[in-house]
């Protein structure tokens, strides 16, 4: 599912513009990352409450224990219990996010570190005449 946002990153990493923009944009928490975490944990939980409903299910002895997205009317018609699994989203730690900003922060130091020698490299060669 990521693979082409991958690949886009990837490509757009070319231009300081974008790196910096992925920089600051993991370090507030936001952007492509934070989205991809976000579904990541969303999808654990969807197995959990999977699994939850699952089990109840199973202690119903009428229910035709009948999963699946066309299950309408198949699974047990019992209250549930309070006990239901909440979902609780649990961002990335300041320092997890810093960690992360490493290769960013690497490439525009080396691409300022470019910029300099270039424009120094040009000033030695200039005749003054």
């Amino acid at each position: 599912m990521y693979a082409q946002a991958e690949v886009a990153r990837s490509i757009s990493r070319l231009s300081p513009n974008m790196v910096y923009k992925f920089a600051l944009s993991r370090i507030a928490g936001t952007g492509y990352l934070t989205v991809k975490d976000f579904y990541s944990q969303v999808g654990r939980y969807k197995r959990v409450l999977f699994n939850y409903l699952k089990n109840q299910d199973a202690r119903d002895s009428e229910s035709p224990h009948i999963y699946g997205s066309q299950g309408r009317g198949y699974l047990s018609r019992k209250s549930l219990t309070a006990d239901i699994p909440r979902f609780s989203y649990s961002k990335a730690t300041m320092s997890a996010r810093l960690g992360d900003v490493y290769v960013d922060s690497l490439i525009l130091f080396t691409l300022a570190a470019c910029a300099v020698l270039a424009c120094v490299f040009v000033f030695n060669r200039y005749d003054v005449r």
